[in-house]
C-alpha cells in the first residue's frame, strides 16, 4: 500500500493540474491514482493537456467512468504508443494455476479482451440455456461450460462480439479508437483487424447516425408496454452500458443481464426513447428501492437522486467528439436497421 501510494504522488507530483485539483479537494486519491496510472506510459508531449482535460473530467464523474473516458483518449492522443502497449501486453498472455485449500484450484488467463469477451459470452450463453429447472447458480453453470467447452463434452454456441466503430478509424483515415461494449476502448489497428474478420466470425454492419454537437443517438415512441425490436436496438445503442453511475456492464449484445426500464413507469410514462434507459439487473432493483429518484431528459441524460439527497448524471455514450459528420459502425450480431 505505501509502495502504491508513493508511486501516485510521484506520478500527481509530475502534473501540476492534477496536484492544484487533488490539493483543494476537487479530485479524491482514487481519481488521483485512475489519471496517474492511466497516464504513466504516456509521452509527456501528451500527458499535460491529458491530464488537464481528465481533471475537468473527473470533478464530475466517478472513477469508473473517468478510467473509461480516459483510455478512449490516451489511445486517440498517441495512437502509435497504443498500438506498441498493445503488442507488447498481448505478448504477455498466459494461464496459470493456483492451487488452493478444501479441493479447489484458481484457473486464470491473461488474453487479448477480444478472446477474453467471446469465451466468457460462449459459456455465458451455455449457462443461460440450462434451464429454469437447474438448480446451479449462475456462477456455477458458466465454470461448468467451460470445463465442458475445454474437454469437448459441449459445442460451442454462435456469439457476437459488439464493436464500435467510427467511419474515419474504418477506412484508415482515423485514429479514434474503437470500443467494445463492457471491455473499454481498443485501438485503431485492432479496430480495423476486428473489422475484417479478426475475431473468427461473420461480420454484420448496422449505421449509426449520431448527433454532431453531443455524438449521442437520436430518437422513436411506441403505444406498447415492451419497446420493439427497432426501439430496444436504438436505445441499447444510445446507451452503450448499464446507466447507473459508474456502472460498465454492457447492454448491448446478447443476453447482457440489462433491461430496458421506463423512468416514468408504464403506462404514465410512454414507450420511447426518452423515457427508457439500460440498467443492469442490480441497478434496475435499486432504482425501484425507497428515496431513489431518476430522471430523463430528452436529451438522454439521466438524472439520479439518492436517498440522502446527493445527485449524479450520466449521458448516453458519445460515440464521437463534435466531427463534421459523424457516422459510426457497429459491427455484430444485428441486422441492419432502417
Amino acid at each position: 500500500m505505501a509502495a502504491r501510494r508513493y508511486g501516485i504522488a510521484i506520478g500527481a507530483a509530475a502534473l501540476p493540474s492534477i496536484m492544484r485539483a487533488w490539493a483543494t479537494g476537487r479530485i479524491d486519491e482514487r481519481k488521483v491514482a485512475v489519471i496517474t496510472e492511466g497516464l504513466r506510459d504516456v509521452d509527456e508531449v501528451f500527458a499535460d493537456s491529458l491530464a488537464a482535460a481528465a481533471t475537468e473530467y473527473a470533478a464530475r464523474r466517478t472513477a469508473t467512468e473517468l478510467r473509461a473516458w480516459l483510455g478512449r483518449r490516451v489511445i486517440t492522443a498517441d495512437p502509435g504508443a497504443a498500438e506498441i502497449r498493445r503488442s507488447r501486453a498481448t505478448a504477455d498472455r498466459r494461464i496459470s494455476l493456483t492451487p488452493l485449500p478444501d479441493g479447489v484450484s484458481e484457473l486464470t488467463a491473461l488474453l487479448p479482451s477480444i478472446q477474453a469477451r467471446q469465451i466468457y459470452d460462449t459459456a455465458n450463453a451455455i449457462a443461460h440455456d440450462a434451464g429454469a429447472d437447474d438448480l446451479r447458480t449462475m456462477d456455477q453453470r458458466r465454470a461448468d461450460a467451460l470445463f465442458d467447452l475445454l474437454v469437448g463434452r459441449a459445442d460451442p454456441p454462435q456469439v457476437h462480439v459488439q464493436v464500435m466503430v467510427p467511419v474515419d478509424t474504418l477506412i484508415d483515415a482515423g485514429a479514434e479508437p474503437g470500443v467494445v461494449p463492457g471491455i473499454g476502448p481498443v485501438t485503431a489497428a485492432e479496430a480495423r483487424d476486428l473489422a475484417a474478420g479478426g475475431c473468427g466470425s461473420a461480420i454484420t454492419w448496422r449505421r449509426l447516425l449520431t448527433d454532431a454537437t453531443s455524438g449521442a443517438l437520436l430518437d422513436v415512441a411506441e403505444a406498447q408496454y415492451r419497446p420493439s425490436p427497432r426501439l430496444e436496438r436504438a436505445v441499447r445503442a444510445r446507451d452503450v452500458t448499464c446507466r447507473f453511475p459508474g456502472c460498465r456492464r454492457s447492454a448491448v449484445g446478447a443476453r447482457t443481464g440489462t433491461d430496458l426500464d421506463h423512468t416514468v413507469a408504464w403506462p404514465e410514462g410512454a414507450t420511447q426513447a426518452t423515457n427508457l434507459a439500460a440498467l443492469c439487473r442490480h441497478h434496475h432493483r435499486l432504482k425501484h428501492s425507497p428515496g431513489w429518484k431518476v430522471e430523463c431528459r430528452t436529451d438522454g441524460v439521466l438524472k439520479w437522486t439518492t436517498p440522502v439527497g446527493r445527485t449524479f448524471t450520466t449521458e448516453p455514450w458519445a460515440y464521437t467528439e463534435a466531427v463534421a459528420d459523424p457516422a459510426p459502425f457497429v459491427s455484430g450480431s444485428d441486422p441492419p436497421a432502417t
